[in-house]
């Protein structure tokens, strides 16, 4: 499985917390055809399969979170 989990710094310590299984998520039709395309991000209001918003987390549960993947936190 292809994980990542992403970070975005909004407050110093507070961030949206995204956790992306690729295997899934690179196979959304909407996915697929934005990448075929060379588009970059997602339709607005438009949930794809194998994303999972965890909402606003700590830095430090966003890094346990990505420990309990097996991978690096991508912080942006």
């Amino acid at each position: 499985m292809s994980v990542t989990v992403s970070f975005k710094d909004e407050d110093g310590e507070l961030g949206p917390v995204v956790v992306i299984d690729h295997d899934i998520y690179d196979k959304d039709p909407v996915i697929s055809k934005n990448n075929a395309d060379g588009s970059v991000g997602v339709p607005f209001g438009y949930k794809p399969q194998g994303l999972t918003e965890l909402g606003w987390l700590t830095r430090r549960r966003a890094l346990a979170v990505a420990a309990e993947h097996g991978v690096t936190l991508e912080e942006w």
